[in-house]
């Protein structure tokens, strides 16, 4: 496993202050991959009772971002190409913390979680230490942040421009997580469909496309948004996002709708005068040739 960046060398006492320092906006961005990708880890039977937090990903912003909140390494290693259909093995960056730091991170960030609970407090009671914790306490701000990291972990983008198809979604396991999202989102204007069922609970089902391992697969479950609700749902999140992935698919259904709305603002003659298109980025420089192309025959017609 390679080491991009090394571990900073830092007092235990001073890494703990630093802790101290985090906005609970940051806390609870935090909460929400925990949620999804990190996890809490708890291994009773060692010599030391280990406790470990961990988030292991292939995009590099969100791993890299808590490696420097921990203080910690940021490794990569190369995953089995047998795992994908392609046969291309994966780059995937990996960062933890273990001991008392793991502690002390995860009483300030438990307050954020709502999938994790049980992990959360088996951590904790390891270590003999118990903390009352109150999820829905969470300030509008904050539950935008949560959300926000929820959506990058366990969200996904759908963006089809030739049958202009655009759409987000979240599958998770818990249903009452979703729930919880469905109702504190409508104070926001955002209105998700579902949850619905996305995947039944199957037994022994085959994984990584004929290596032989298998897994047993839990009930999941799927809230999405389409069109007009994904691009209010995507411009509420967008600046707040460190996966470099999602963001670019995410900025995709922005422009396009900031786009269709310049062009109906345009085609009224009173705004005609001095009206700018929004900037667009040169990646989606044939999008915007669509609506140029529209400009140029309206006026000679």
């Amino acid at each position: 496993m390679a080491v991009i960046i090394p571990r900073q060398k830092i007092k235990l006492e001073n890494l703990v202050k630093s802790f101290d320092t985090l906005s609970r906006n940051e806390l609870a961005y935090l909460g929400g991959w925990f949620d999804t990708d990190a996890s809490f880890e708890s291994y009773p039977n060692t010599k030391y009772k280990t406790v470990t937090l961990s988030l292991a990903l292939r995009d590099r912003g969100p791993v890299e971002h808590l490696s420097k909140i921990f203080r910690s390494s940021l490794r990569t290693r190369k995953t089995n190409p047998e795992m994908y259909k392609d046969k291309i093995g994966k780059i995937m960056y990996r960062t933890e913390v273990s001991g008392i730091s793991a502690v002390e991170f995860t009483k300030r960030v438990g307050h954020f979680v709502f999938n994790r609970t049980r992990e959360r407090d088996a951590l904790l009671a390891l270590r003999n230490t118990y903390v009352k914790f109150d999820f829905l306490s969470m300030s509008d701000e904050e539950f935008i942040w949560w959300l926000t990291a929820c959506f990058e972990g366990d969200g996904s983008v759908k963006v089809n421009h030739s049958q202009k198809v655009y759409g987000v979604n979240i599958v998770n396991n818990n249903r009452a997580m979703l729930n919880y999202i469905v109702k504190r989102s409508k104070d926001f204007g955002i209105f998700w469909n579902g949850p619905y069922i996305a995947q039944k609970e199957e037994k022994n089902v085959s994984w990584n496309h004929g290596t032989g391992y298998t897994i047993d697969r839990e009930t999941g479950y799927v809230i999405s948004l389409d069109s007009v609700k994904a691009y209010e749902f995507c411009r509420l999140i967008y600046h707040r996002m460190t996966c470099d992935r999602k963001k670019v698919k995410v900025r995709e259904i922005c422009i396009t709708f900031n786009l269709e709305n310049a062009y109906e603002i345009w085609k009224t003659k009173s705004n005609r005068k001095n009206f700018k298109f929004p900037k667009v980025l040169p990646t989606h420089r044939i999008l915007h040739k669509t609506y140029t192309k529209r400009k140029s025959k309206t006026k000679g017609s």
